[in-house]
């Protein structure tokens, strides 16, 4: 029997993250992992007994940061709700910013969904563009940042997820609103942080 040294434990733990991250549990192949980690498929099981505990190698950390998140999440749920609220609050007080019939309207849909090849799209760029803007200026990043590329499609995304949904227009704005004030919990972190 071959005496387990870490060097290959590391390579194999490596090898797995990489066949797990692209392929998930159920496709993850050991043999492929043991190719990557450039072993033989029976070193790896001498190792690991099976591709469940090495998958419980691979995210035992994380679970174990998960269950601790879990335990604090009653703290953190506190100050998340004292914050909603003052979300809620600027909302309300500033409504004309956040026009909820403007944005649940079919036609503000069609124009968020794509206008390219149209002469609105400059328009529709120059929105994004300063949405863009505005969350570099929460974040602390420049707008051509990817962080907030990225945000800026979610969001957009999100909305139109929203929009599209088969409810009232009522319960759209209660969502959109809710998805704003969810979002805002990341963006505004210099304010409470």
């Amino acid at each position: 029997m071959q005496t387990k040294k870490e060097e290959v434990n590391l390579s194999i733990i490596q090898a797995a993250e990489c066949e797990f991250f692209l392929r998930g549990y159920k496709e993850a192949s050991m043999r492929k992992i043991a190719e990557k980690a450039h072993t033989t498929i029976g070193n790896l099981y001498n190792y690991y007994s099976n591709k469940e505990a090495l998958y419980a190698a691979v995210i035992e950390d994380t679970v174990a940061a998960v269950d601790e998140l879990l335990k604090n999440h009653e703290e953190v749920h506190l100050a998340i709700d004292k914050i909603m609220g003052d979300i809620e609050a600027v909302l309300e007080e500033h409504e004309y910013l956040f026009p909820l019939d403007l944005m649940v309207s079919p036609p503000f849909l069609i124009f968020l969904k794509g206008c390219e090849g149209t002469k609105f799209e400059f328009v529709r760029k120059e929105l994004l563009d300063k949405f863009c803007a505005h969350i570099g200026d929460h974040l602390g990043m420049e707008p051509d940042d990817i962080v907030c590329e990225t945000l800026t499609k979610i969001y957009i995304e999100g909305a139109i997820s929203i929009g599209e949904k088969n409810i009232s227009n009522e319960e759209k704005k209660r969502h959109i609103k809710n998805y704003i004030i969810t979002s805002s919990l990341g963006v505004l972190k210099d304010r409470y942080i």
